[in-house]
């Protein structure tokens, strides 16, 4: 919860004036556009790429010890 957070918040103090004279100061283009990207982008959690993956394996891990150790 930390990093969206933090992403969110240091973005709210941006001076747009200032992004875009270190951006006019950048001579590679497809650098500009990776500096322009982090203007407009969201935080994406590792864990959720690949369709959430990642939560869906942790799911069957717990699913399956919840049942084999239930034993009457």
């Amino acid at each position: 919860m930390i990093v969206p957070i933090y992403y969110g918040v240091a973005r709210v103090g941006l001076d747009l004036t200032d992004y875009m004279s270190h951006l006019q100061e950048i001579d590679d283009p497809l650098v500009q556009m990776e500096y322009l990207k982090k203007l407009v982008s969201q935080h994406e959690p590792f864990t959720l790429k690949g369709g959430g993956l990642f939560h869906l394996s942790f799911g069957a891990i717990l699913t399956g010890s919840s049942v084999m150790g239930k034993k009457d």
